[in-house]
């Protein structure tokens, strides 16, 4: 993922709430007795036939499949202070519902994450049990990797992350994916800078940029090495209103690379990618 993308807890690994060295958010974890969050763990998930089923624990992971959709819907109501709405991802070539402008956000950052296969919104409601009561909680996200790996997600603020519930919820959700032997992130705020590139990019997904000579110009220019924006424009010859979308669309896909932590300019550098 691009730089910002927040924190992923790798499998069976546990880390303390506070910052990592390049300064992202870690996973919030519950202070005091190791105790204070325990399972059973159950996960209610709701099924594309409309069927509700709970799967205990270890059931989790093999349940996961398409079969699966949200537990809940997005609502609206007079007064809300977060702003729900519709993503067309265009990794899933669909509409999926968010619930807030930051988990909107976190959908663009997967859709240009090339281990991205799908994800799902709302994906099921978690049961465990704290100070000796069950609680529930229903995590944002729930991605499916090219590889065939699952990560559950929480998508909140920075300003928000050890606030209220969030902590213990967080800790749950982390102990419930080491059950499941599958990935648990909290995703934040993303740089600012990447955003704005991808936003810009993401417009010019949809071309089939393949197939036109243009590509192919630039492709050969940057076979020798890094060339500017200007100069793969100039490359490629022809009227920039055609040769520009073909451009951003090789870097949305990644076939080109460049860095998206500074403003995108005429002289920004582009490259080959070496995933191509």
């Amino acid at each position: 993922m691009p730089s910002g993308d927040g924190h992923t807890l790798p499998r069976h690994a546990k880390q303390k709430s506070g910052q990592s060295p390049d300064g992202r958010a870690l996973v919030p974890r519950v202070q005091g007795e190791p105790q204070t969050v325990s399972g059973p763990f159950t996960a209610e998930v709701h099924l594309a036939d409309g069927t509700k089923k709970e799967l205990k624990q270890g059931e989790f992971a093999p349940g996961a499949d398409g079969r699966l959709t949200p537990v809940r819907a997005s609502s609206v109501r007079k007064g809300q202070r977060n702003m729900p709405g519709l993503w067309f991802s265009s990794v899933m070539r669909a509409h999926v519902s968010y619930e807030s402008l930051l988990e909107r956000n976190r959908m663009l950052m997967l859709d240009f994450d090339p281990t991205t296969r799908s994800y799902l919104e709302q994906p099921l409601r978690l049961s465990y049990r704290a100070y000796g009561r069950t609680r529930f909680h229903t995590p944002d996200l729930l991605v499916w990797r090219t590889d065939g790996s699952l990560m559950l997600c929480n998508v909140k603020s920075k300003s928000r992350l050890e606030r209220g519930s969030f902590p213990l919820q967080s800790e749950a959700c982390a102990r419930f994916c080491e059950i499941e032997r599958i990935d648990y992130a909290v995703l934040s705020e993303p740089d600012g800078q990447v955003l704005q590139n991808l936003r810009w990019l993401s417009g010019y997904w949809g071309i089939e940029f393949e197939n036109s000579s243009a590509y192919w110009l630039m492709r050969e220019r940057l076979e020798k090495g890094t060339a500017t924006i200007a100069d793969l424009l100039e490359e490629a010859g022809g009227h920039e209103a055609l040769t520009r979308p073909v451009l951003f669309a090789a870097l949305w896909s990644q076939e080109f690379e460049m860095d998206l932590g500074k403003a995108m300019e005429s002289d920004s550098k582009v490259w080959v990618s070496n995933a191509n």
